[in-house]
């Protein structure tokens, strides 16, 4: 029986032997194929990303968000630059009540807050205007921070915070700038 039984032929080692040339071919022509099935799928790919990337960085109507590229180049979306330093503010014009009298002298639909409830005295009053110790910079210039924020204080004796609107006074008090927290980065100067 062992007579009968015949070795398998390996096609490939035979083609070799026969004709070297034509088997390089063949594998110069798959390798190719190969090649332009990888770059074909790496293009789709590709296209597929920067569509994604695309869609990221502008709204469902083609407008810029803040933070894309052309939002940034617009004057959106740069965020401001935290200077914590722990005499951050001491060359500012205006720090603390300067400060709050400052964001005083604009009116409510400016402010976009209503400024009454932030400036009252009464000991429960839950809205307040609060100056940061740090300095931030905005396009290169030096700013301090005032924070319309909602205080609270829970049955655990702890506080949470809820910016509502922030605003940044620079060093030498003449530019106000307003930024809305649900709009970072988008900076608007109040005149």
């Amino acid at each position: 029986m062992e007579k009968n039984k015949k070795e398998p032929i390996n096609e490939s080692a035979q083609l070799e032997k026969e004709n070297p040339a034509k088997t390089q071919k063949i594998m110069i022509i798959v390798a190719a194929a190969v090649l332009a099935v990888a770059f074909i799928v790496g293009g789709v790919v590709m296209a597929k990303s920067y569509h994604d990337v695309k869609a990221s960085y502008t709204y469902e109507d083609g407008t810029p968000k803040p933070d894309s590229p052309q939002g940034m180049a617009e004057g959106h979306g740069e965020s401001a630059q935290v200077i914590t330093d722990k005499d951050a503010t001491k060359d500012a014009e205006v720090n603390d009540s300067d400060a709050i009298e400052r964001i005083k002298e604009f009116s409510d639909e400016e402010l976009g807050i209503k400024l009454a409830d932030f400036t009252s005295t009464k000991e429960d009053s839950t809205h307040k205007l609060v100056v940061s110790q740090q300095a931030f910079i905005i396009k290169g210039e030096k700013y301090v921070q005032v924070d319309a924020a909602e205080i609270k204080k829970n049955k655990d004796e702890k506080f949470s915070i809820t910016m509502i609107m922030k605003y940044y006074i620079s060093f030498d008090g003449k530019t106000v700038l307003k930024e809305d927290p649900a709009d970072p980065g988008n900076y608007q100067e109040l005149t």
